[in-house]
């Protein structure tokens, strides 16, 4: 209760009533350069922001969302973008920073921003959808990240999901 929970993605559906007075000011788009976060039609990555923030909505009940949009409608998104997302919810009060993207090597940028929000903020990093047994950047930032994988109906592995005894966490994905 009480908890603001930044989800760093493709931006947020606001007319969804599980948002319904659940969202933490202030918010950002980072791809359009505005204070309207918004998930925009059409794109392979369209809805992405607003399905991790219904999880996050569904598993913290009492928690507010912060919708960070780093991520265009069709799922690309820069380190800049990424690494000022970042820091911007850790320095507007966010104590979860939420990132389910992965990248397949280490971003000096990104890397960075993720040291200075650790100091606030507890970091939740997504394994990867690659089937592989190699973990994603940031997840695999080890102490820094939380990094989690997705499990499917039958709480197994997804078939997408990547995995590795470093990987801290499986959740329904």
């Amino acid at each position: 209760e009480g908890i603001k929970v930044a989800v760093i993605d493709t931006g947020l559906d606001f007319a969804h009533p599980l948002f319904a007075g659940r969202i933490g000011w202030p918010v950002h788009d980072f791809v359009d350069g505005d204070e309207d976060p918004t998930d925009v039609p059409p794109g392979a990555g369209y809805g992405h922001g607003t399905f991790i923030a219904g999880l996050v909505a569904l598993a913290a009940p009492r928690a507010t969302i912060m919708p960070l949009r780093a991520f265009s409608a069709d799922g690309f998104g820069t380190s800049f973008n990424i690494a000022k997302a970042i820091r911007f919810a850790a320095d507007n009060g966010a104590r979860v920073i939420n990132m389910s993207f992965g990248m397949p090597q280490e971003d000096p940028l990104v890397k960075d921003a993720i040291n200075h929000a650790v100091q606030t903020s507890y970091m939740v990093a997504a394994a990867g959808n690659d089937d592989s047994n190699a973990i994603h950047f940031p997840a695999s930032m080890g102490w820094q990240t939380l990094s989690v994988t997705s499990t499917g109906t039958n709480d197994i592995k997804a078939p997408f999901a990547n995995f590795n005894r470093d990987v801290q966490v499986s959740a329904p994905g």
